[in-house]
């Protein structure tokens, strides 16, 4: 089993997953952005029902007493960082420290509306399994911006 982690894979085909998981926070982003988000209280309802049924007793208290009041704060966050991954993703542009801001964001997403429904759970599992591997493989090397910059700065470990 140790022998299969050292043998050579092409980042290529890791770099399709890259692009398309890029291009799904590109999307939610951007059609996040231009349906009002950021301009009506649409995170807050969102919230409130990630609240209800939570069976998680931390998480639930964290989103009525901190994302709840500020979830003004919240959207832009969400908004603005689901655009950013998904760009950096794309470009393959600083892979390794966007995929770690996907994966905080799809736990706070699991954690929030995970326990609603399976599909919730495994779409969210999945992209930070995905992101994990992104972190490990330095996807971005591959069809991407951090192949350049790792020539050009090579003793600087995030690319």
């Amino acid at each position: 089993m140790i022998k299969n982690f050292r043998e050579q894979t092409h980042l290529g085909y890791i770099a399709i997953l890259r692009i398309l998981i890029g291009f799904f926070f590109l999307m939610s982003g951007i059609s996040k952005y231009s349906s009002g988000f950021l301009q009506k209280p649409i995170l807050k309802g969102v919230l409130q029902k990630w609240a209800e049924g939570n069976p998680n007793i931390w998480y639930k208290s964290f989103l009525l007493d901190t994302a709840i009041p500020n979830y003004e704060i919240f959207a832009y966050l969400v908004v603005y960082g689901e655009i950013l991954v998904g760009f950096c993703l794309l470009l393959g542009l600083l892979t390794r420290i966007s995929s770690a801001f996907g994966i905080f964001m799809n736990i706070n997403f699991l954690l929030g509306n995970g326990w609603s429904g399976p599909a919730n759970k495994n779409v969210n599992i999945l992209f930070i399994a995905l992101q994990i591997i992104f972190i490990a493989s330095a996807a971005g090397r591959s069809i991407g911006d951090d192949g350049i910059l790792k020539k050009r700065f090579s003793k600087i470990p995030i690319f």
